[in-house]
């Protein structure tokens, strides 16, 4: 059975409803994070390399750390992406002293990584999908090797159950 690391976002206090999606088909892991602990990319880090993950699921804040981990220093070939909050990471987490690094995205990106649906919401006040759609543009020149799909919703940065799940299904992850 394949395993997932199921990362909340920002304001979640754990996965809930929608990591429960995966509940069937896969073993899941969805710790609660708090992303006040300035390392907390440390914490997910180990949590990837104890579980070893096939999938990585991010939504918001942990779309945007599950990408950094998958970028830098954890070798995962797919990732599911929702409403990825890459225009406004958080200032106060330690990463390595690397430049690139602290920009979320190393230069090179790890041959592993296959495959990353990202999932977004065109009406997304809190993160642009815009500019989201920009930034994997720009990765998908660097890592020609990438297979990037982004899937927009007519929906806001909360992505409804319902919706999320018709979209996993679409993608095949669900049955």
């Amino acid at each position: 059975m394949k395993k997932i690391l199921y990362l909340h976002g920002l304001e979640s206090k754990s996965a809930g409803p929608k990591a429960e999606l995966f509940l069937n088909d896969y073993m899941i892991h969805a710790p609660t994070l708090d992303y006040d602990d300035p390392f907390i990319y440390n914490v997910i880090r180990r949590k990837a390399e104890c579980i070893n993950p096939d999938i990585i699921v991010g939504s918001s804040m942990g779309g945007y750390m599950a990408l950094v981990l998958a970028t830098n220093s954890y070798s995962v070939n797919q990732l599911i992406l929702l409403n990825p909050a890459l225009s406004s990471p958080i200032d106060t987490i330690n990463f390595p002293d690397n430049e690139d690094f602290q920009k979320g995205f190393g230069k090179h990106y790890p041959p592993s990584i296959r495959n990353v649906d990202v999932i977004l919401g065109e009406k997304d006040t809190v993160v642009s999908p815009e500019i989201t759609t920009e930034m994997f543009k720009s990765m998908k020149e660097v890592a020609h090797w990438l297979g990037i799909n982004i899937k927009t919703l007519p929906t806001g940065h909360r992505i409804p159950h319902g919706m999320f799940e018709d979209v996993l299904k679409e993608l095949g992850y669900l049955k």
